[in-house]
């Protein structure tokens, strides 16, 4: 049996745990990356419709505001203490996701962001699909990400099922 050795092992190769590997490696680490079908192609991110709701501090967003709209749209039944954390990292998740090469439509060199119901200002984008079909709209994310993470040096092991740590 062939022994492998890192420093980091991510389990799943979905937008999480693509994330996590880039994340890994951008702080030095050995990173390997197994995942029981293909990276970036395989697991409920594939079928997102990347529709993505983040801060827009430029729109007069707040982390306060987002964290009441997100509280009332889950009917108060969210842990606050998790919804703050969320509204606190969204603006720098959309940073993060553009950094990682993630393409995010765009008007006037802002981000385009829609106002959906539950939210009481426009903080939804979403990302560019050109050439890609709608019931795989999440390869928009997903591929990405995971030709960042290759750029970087993360080491992949895709077809394989992890059973036992």
């Amino acid at each position: 049996m062939e022994r492998l050795n890192a420093e980091v092992l991510i389990i799943g190769g979905g937008l999480a745990g693509l994330v996590a590997a880039i994340e890994a490696r951008r702080a030095g680490r050995d990173v390997l990356l197994v995942c029981k079908r293909r990276a970036g192609r395989s697991g409920n991110v594939v079928v997102a419709a990347c529709n993505l709701t983040g801060l827009l501090p430029e729109t007069g967003d707040t982390v306060a505001g987002f964290a009441i709209d997100t509280l009332g749209g889950g009917r108060d039944i969210g842990d606050p203490t998790l919804v703050q954390a969320l509204a606190e990292g969204a603006a720098d998740a959309l940073v993060f996701l553009e950094q990682a090469g993630v393409r995010l439509l765009r008007a006037g060199g802002h981000l385009h962001a829609r106002q959906v119901p539950g939210h009481s200002r426009p903080r939804t984008v979403c990302t560019e699909r050109q050439g890609i079909p709608v019931q795989t709209a999440g390869l928009s994310l997903s591929l990405p990400l995971l030709e960042e993470a290759c750029r970087l040096g993360v080491r992949f092991i895709d077809k394989a099922m992890v059973s036992q740590l």
